[in-house]
This record gives C-alpha cells, structure tokens and sequence, in this order.
C-alpha cells in the first residue's frame, strides 16, 4: 500500500487525536481500537508509535504495571528518540496496597537511566530550542507536563516515596489533581502527610514554571509555595486549611528573590479551615502580611524605623494585589461561605 501524502505535521495530528480515543467499554488490558491505524502503513506506525511514547498516558494501574515489566525486561527496547514530553496517570481506585508511588519511582528511574546513558554518549541533553523534550544534567526526564490524577492516603505508611519518586523528574509544568472531575464534589486528593514530601521534590525542581495543585488538605505552618525562581504561575483549587499567614509569607519570600518570575497566584476555592469555613480572601493576605512585619516592630523604634516599616507594609500589600486572585467557583447547597454575590472574585 502506498504511504499517505499528507505532510508529517498534519498525519501527526491526525493519528495523534486517533489514538487518544480510548472507548470506556474496553477492559483495562485491551489495546484501544484506534490502535489499529498503526497497521494502515509504515508511516503511520512510525509517527504513531512517536505520539504514544512521547506523550505516555496511564489510565489503570494494570497498564502501568504492564508497561513497567515489559521495559525493565527489554530496556533495550526503549528509544531515546521517543523521549517523554508529557507524562499522565489517571488513576481511579488507587488505595493503599497499589503503592503507586513505587510504581512512578520505577517508571523514571527507568527514563533517568537511559538519560543516564545519553549524557555519557554526549548526546543531546537539554531541551532544544523548539521545544523538544530532553534530559536535564542530571538525566532526569525535563517533561513539558507531569500530571497526577489520583488520590493519595493517610494510612500509607511509605508517603515519603512521594519525594523519591518526584524528585526524579524536572517537569516545565506540574498538575496533581483529584480523579474525580465533577465539579461540585470536594473530596481531597493530596492528604496532610503527603504534602511535606510534594514540596520537598519540588525544591530539586530548576524547569517548574508552573503549579497547580487541587483538592488538598495542607499541613499548619507550612511554607506553601515553593521559593522556585523560575516558578512564574501557581494555581491552587480546593484547598483547606491554608494559613493565611503563611500563604502570604510564601508569596512575598518567591517575589522577593532576586530573579523572581512569578506573576500570578490563583487561589479558587481555598479555605482557611475546613469547607465549612471561610474562603481565603485577598484581604486576608493583605492583613496578615501587615501584621507578621508589624510583629518585628517595637515601641522604642525610631520615627525613620516606624516610616520604613510603613513602606514595607505598602510594598507587601501591593505585591499581593499584584499577582494573587481569589475566586468562587464551587458553591455548597447549604452552609459554609456563600459566595454567589461575589461575581466569581473575592477581593
């Protein structure tokens, strides 16, 4: 059969948005119907096997599994040209005996190995101007995006795995969210303990620029935001017991370094307590950041300290009116912070 005469860009699309159709009918273990383009031509085969492995997805533990056995088997097997750009599980029913953090771990030490491999053949080791995906120097994958889809737990009693699977990685673009995707349900993805070990794994991180993380129960007086240099965007979603102080602290001490980029914090949905409590508004912030450079000033300061001690104040609260949004986006039947007469913004 002759190839197809289409330019390479356009079959890509083309078989790229084939095979992302995944029939939900088909058992977990079953190749996609859509595969079967891969059999109309050489052409297709190659480009489509490209698509594949440089965009994984993971919608079962089983698959995950699969893919694991085969390529620590056959490791030979793994191209380099087929290098990760993007990386997702979407992963229902994860409980505890999946261990599936072991699991990732094993999936990137199987990449950060063969990166391993090109740096010592001085192959190409960084992303390349276009875009590409590469390896950073220590040949972990430098992924355009790395997206969790599952829930974590509080009985697992191997929560720091979470850092020692994610520091293997050096993703551009950082997403955990919960696996449900109905909007008006809230239920918490990323559990306390865990959240210690995320940030943790995010400070080897020296690609992220951005964050998104929802559906998580933060720790009391942690620092919420990494201090990342390149990190330009961070969007939390929700969220519960964030401290106001804290968050306010965390965004002040990122835009005070020296080379800061972030420009924008989206908290949506983020409670200071519980669901049943108060949204965290920009107000909050701007108080708390008052009142922590309030607290390292004395009564016995001089009238130039008192006068300094202002400005700082003005600075603070204009810095998070500068790059914090608050909104509303998930509203209760009953109790709990009525938003609905807030236009989707909480100032």
């Amino acid at each position: 059969m002759p190839g197809p005469s289409l330019p390479p860009e356009i079959l890509e699309q083309i078989i790229s948005c084939a095979l992302m159709h995944v029939p939900s009918s088909l058992p977990s273990l079953s190749p996609p119907i859509s595969t079967s383009i891969l059999l109309t031509s050489r052409t297709f085969r190659e480009i489509g096997a490209q698509c594949l492995y440089t965009n994984l997805c993971f919608t079962s533990v089983s698959r995950l599994r699969a893919f694991l056995a085969y390529f620590q088997e056959n490791p030979e097997s793994l191209r380099h040209e087929w290098c990760p750009r993007t990386i997702e599980f979407s992963l229902a029913n994860v409980d505890v005996s999946t261990r599936i953090f072991e699991l990732l771990r094993d999936l990137f030490l199987l990449y950060r190995d063969q990166g391993t491999e090109v740096l010592n053949s001085q192959a190409r080791n960084t992303r390349s101007k276009d875009g590409d995906a590469g390896y950073d120097q220590q040949g972990r994958l430098a992924l355009d995006v790395l997206r969790l889809g599952f829930n974590s737990h509080m009985k697992d009693e191997a929560l720091d795995m979470v850092y020692q699977a994610l520091r293997l990685v050096n993703p551009y673009r950082f997403i955990w969210t919960g696996p449900d995707t109905l909007e008006h349900h809230f239920s918490i993805a990323i559990v306390p303990p865990a959240v210690p070990y995320l940030f943790q794994a995010f400070s080897t991180y020296t690609n992220l620029r951005e964050l998104t993380i929802t559906h998580v129960a933060f720790v009391i007086e942690l620092i919420v935001i990494p201090p990342i240099p390149t990190l330009e965007k961070v969007n939390f979603g929700q969220a519960t017991f964030v401290e106001p102080i804290w968050m306010a602290k965390s965004i002040l001490d990122t835009c005070a370094l020296p080379d800061s980029k972030l420009r924008e914090v989206r908290l949506v949905d983020v409670y200071t307590h519980s669901i049943w409590g108060s949204r965290l508004r920009r107000s909050d912030l701007e108080e708390a950041a008052a009142q922590s450079l309030r607290s390292l000033h004395t009564p016995s300061d001089s009238i130039d300290a008192a006068e300094r001690l202002d400005t700082r104040i003005r600075d603070a609260k204009d810095t998070i009116r500068r790059v914090v949004v608050c909104q509303a986006k998930t509203e209760r039947k009953y109790g709990g912070d009525r938003a609905l007469d807030l236009a989707d913004e909480l100032l």
